[in-house]
């Protein structure tokens, strides 16, 4: 089902848009019928932000492959729109081995320069060397 799952439920409840009868907490997920979810179940089967919001949005991650591309996802949408990083996103997987951090942490300035001539990708330097960096902190004890 469309929008029974991840944890939305608080963001609703501190605009004051739900009741208490209309949440329901179980240990795994919140079932709750929220603006955004709304909008979701308008679209098309197929849609991008359908498929997104249903199979990974708001779902717990604790790979750091998984975790560092989705903050590369995420950085990326500064600025943009979140369905042109949505449409992008097989390719950010492809241009940053995998989301792989170990990889990422050795790319040297050919792999930068690699990156920034991509153009299935958003190509900004400022963010490109922001995940390099990043890359070599996860991992790491504070």
């Amino acid at each position: 089902l469309s929008c029974t799952k991840g944890y939305r439920p608080l963001l609703a409840n501190y605009a004051g848009i739900l009741t208490p009868s209309q949440c329901r907490y179980s240990v795994e997920i919140f079932i709750v019928m929220t603006a955004y979810c709304l909008f979701c179940q308008t679209q098309p089967e197929d849609s991008l932000h359908r498929i997104y919001h249903d199979t990974q949005y708001g779902f717990p991650l604790e790979d750091d492959n998984a975790l560092f591309g989705r903050l590369i996802l995420e950085i990326n949408q500064a600025g943009l729109s979140w369905n042109t990083i949505l449409r992008k996103a097989d390719n950010f997987h492809v241009a940053y081995d995998g989301f792989a951090v170990e990889k990422v942490a050795n790319y040297c300035e050919q792999d930068r320069r690699r990156l920034m001539a991509d153009a299935s990708i958003v190509r900004n330097g400022l963010k490109i060397n922001a995940y390099c960096e990043c890359s070599t902190h996860i991992g790491t004890p504070a």
